[in-house]
């Protein structure tokens, strides 16, 4: 029965927690929707790290009528999918997945999202695919369609990658400032031990700039900014980890 009511008082909490910001977002032009809706699924990564599947989707469909009761349709849609990130990511901790299942689970779940977001209810939030593409080639006019579109989808991936590492660092902090369980981490993935990484990541960097140079694609292009942006990732998770991993 008390595990009960600690079960039901946490998920009350959370789901607080959750209106909060949701209500801060309405009232601040989208802000969370639109700079920082990584910040979603964490409410939910706190919560089903803690307790069990059943629990945890009880939690998230009391939280999903409660932003039903503060926001329009579309902010729903987005906060629901978001939030199945964190059950899912949660969960991932809960059964004991490493840190490369959790980052690779949840990037392939973003783009998921990211993909339905924009090629099916592109219209409903008020994307526009063929307007987005005709302006990157006004920013990029080197870029024919198809360049632009491949480039699109490039940056789509880089960036479901980048917010499933941006939640799983923040994880980190928070799990370490509540004393929960720490997330498992495989050996090739830790910091700053990943120095040999840092070493294989810096000379494929070099080897791509050098087939840019000698290919001029900008599908080479593309990866190296990728490859170089990971490489600051590496250097600034390295210090990340190093000053929160005493905590757990």
């Amino acid at each position: 029965m008390g595990k009960r009511v600690s079960h039901i008082t946490l998920a009350a909490v959370l789901i607080a927690l959750l209106a909060i910001l949701q209500l801060f977002n309405n009232l601040f032009g989208q802000v969370f929707t639109n700079f920082a809706p990584f910040v979603y699924p964490l409410v939910f990564v706190v919560y089903s790290a803690r307790n069990t599947r059943g629990w945890s989707i009880a939690m998230y469909v009391a939280a999903i009528l409660t932003i039903f009761m503060l926001s329009p349709l579309p902010q729903l849609l987005f906060v629901a999918m978001y939030g199945l990130v964190g059950v899912f990511f949660g969960q991932m901790v809960q059964e004991g997945k490493c840190n490369l299942q959790l980052i690779i689970g949840s990037t392939f779940l973003l783009l998921i999202i990211n993909i339905v977001t924009i090629f099916i209810f592109g219209s409903f939030f008020g994307m526009d695919l063929q307007a987005e593409l005709v302006s990157l080639i006004n920013v990029l006019p080197f870029l024919s369609m198809e360049s632009a579109l491949i480039t699109y989808y490039v940056v789509i991936l880089a960036g479901s990658y980048l917010e499933a590492v941006v939640i799983y660092m923040i994880a980190l902090i928070l799990f370490a400032y509540l004393r929960m369980k720490p997330i498992l981490r495989v050996k090739w993935w830790q910091y700053p031990q990943s120095s040999k990484e840092k070493l294989w990541v810096f000379i494929s960097l070099i080897v791509l700039i050098v087939v840019y140079i000698l290919l001029r694609k900008i599908e080479v292009l593309l990866i190296t900014i990728s490859l170089f942006i990971y490489l600051l990732y590496l250097i600034t998770a390295a210090m990340a980890y190093q000053l929160y991993s005493t905590r757990q």
